[in-house]
């Protein structure tokens, strides 16, 4: 059958047009692209060799920045499909992975599984069927997938960077190193995700998103490190939301599988029932009623999409202030378990960044004022996850980062959340100063006050 008269054909439109099945008007970049705010896969560009990149290379053709749109997984912000050929995990490059000068022998490799499941595994959850699951499911998991048994002994590693600081040299090279060996295993894997794979891939993405996390985590990478290896910007926060949108699409087919999985426990609902139950403190509430009504609509005039992108994503940040009111104040038991301390589990946290939408991403890559004053209110919640290895510093380093570069109309507005963190350090150090005898371990105070969100009473609910 003759074509269409006047209907041309061609191959060489960019990959997310493809995607979308409408056509691309092959410019570089193309103007879908570039109204949507996306990376074109036209201008491909590899950062490091200042080169070119064809659609059949394995590196990413999306930015370290990317702000990947998600489907369904959990409960997506955006719901545009996404091409295999994405790589969710490019944010990982900003990682300067060294040439090793000898590979590992088997004794290292012992050595950071030995601290996987001494230590590192108990660091991801204080829900006791979660933290079952990081001890004993996920190495079995990882003993049948190369690219999951690579990323705990990397994560390991980076743990030891913390323990360890006079051998932190030694274990970032073998961080690095066993990073990469991940990433290539893991790569191929993405566009084929599957019964046998699915719930190898989704332990794989929480432990990439632990070690994006501790990118940020550190005092030290706020300077250029020594080894080279480190230095920080705005680019890793924004990674957190290219990973987490991302793995939540790449895994959305496998929804179904993965809620009645060994590893089940991890999807427990991250959302209460109702909302309209939960009172936040007055301080706080008045402040999310000033940012909906005076400071977000008095930053956003250029277009009406922004702005509901940015109170969209405002009553999403606001639900999970009213979960870390609810969850610390009056927790489920499966929150704690005895002698445990009440803190926020880290997928409460990461919720907010898949669910708020893809426009709001784009807004922070563009660096707008409005939200970046939304992400400084987001940054004071990871404090609610106490002094964890990977967020430790975490709300301090990611505020500093959105002061360096918001405009300077936006600095009075982040005067609270900049408030919240002095007031939670300050009951730190309280709690360190009343705690037990140097010679003992010092205890970890994992309090989060919404009134540090207002200070009324310390939260440390023991069972």
């Amino acid at each position: 059958m003759p074509s269409r008269a006047g209907h041309k054909k061609s191959r060489n439109g960019c990959l997310r047009c493809k995607q979308r099945r409408v056509k691309c008007d092959e410019q570089r970049p193309c103007r879908d692209c570039v109204r949507r705010g996306e990376r074109c896969s036209l201008v491909d560009y590899d950062v490091e060799s200042g080169r070119s990149l064809s659609l059949s290379q394995t590196e990413s053709p999306y930015p370290a920045n990317s702000a990947l749109p998600q489907a369904g997984f959990p409960s997506p912000g955006g719901s545009e499909s996404r091409s295999p050929e994405s790589d969710t995990f490019s944010f990982l490059s900003q990682f300067k992975v060294p040439k090793p000068t000898a590979a590992p022998d088997w004794s290292q490799d012992l050595l950071l599984m030995n601290n996987y499941t001494r230590s590192t595994c108990r660091s991801f959850s204080n829900i006791e069927s979660i933290h079952i699951i990081w001890e004993s499911v996920v190495p079995e998991l990882a003993v049948k997938h190369r690219f999951l048994m690579h990323g705990l002994l990397a994560l390991s590693a980076f743990h030891l960077c913390e323990l360890r600081p006079a051998e932190k040299n030694n274990f970032i090279a073998l961080a690095t190193l066993h990073q990469g060996r991940a990433l290539s295993h893991f790569r191929p894997v993405l566009p084929s995700i599957n019964q046998d794979n699915c719930e190898a891939a989704v332990c794989m993405a929480i432990v990439l998103s632990v070690i994006g996390l501790s990118a940020l985590s550190r005092p030290r990478i706020t300077q250029h490190d020594s080894t080279g290896l480190y230095t920080s910007s705005f680019n890793d926060i924004l990674g957190v939301f290219s990973l987490t949108r991302g793995v939540a699409e790449v895994l959305a087919p496998a929804q179904s599988q993965l809620r009645d999985s060994p590893i089940k426990a991890m999807f427990g609902t991250w959302t209460l029932d109702s909302y309209n139950d939960i009172h936040l403190p007055e301080e706080v509430q008045n402040r999310f009623d000033a940012l909906k009504h005076e400071i977000v609509p008095s930053l956003v005039t250029d277009a009406s999409s922004n702005l509901t992108a940015c109170l969209e994503a405002l009553d999403q940040l606001e639900s999970i202030y009213k979960d870390i009111q609810y969850n610390l104040t009056s927790p489920p038991p499966e929150i704690v378990s005895e002698n445990t301390r009440v803190e926020m589990d880290l997928g409460f946290i990461l919720k907010w960044t898949t669910s708020v939408p893809a426009e709001f991403v784009v807004l922070l890559r563009q660096h707008h004022t409005a939200a970046l004053i939304i992400l400084a209110h987001y940054v004071v919640t990871m404090m609610s996850l106490g002094d964890k290895w990977f967020s430790k510093n975490w709300t301090e380093n990611a505020l500093q980062m959105i002061k360096e570069i918001i405009d300077p109309s936006g600095l009075p507005w982040l005067r609270w959340p900049e408030d919240r963190l002095r007031r939670q350090q300050e009951r730190w150090r309280a709690a360190m100063d009343e705690s037990s005898p140097p010679q003992l371990a010092k205890p970890e105070d994992h309090s989060f006050d919404l009134d540090s969100l207002n200070i009324n009473n310390k939260i440390a609910l023991i069972r």
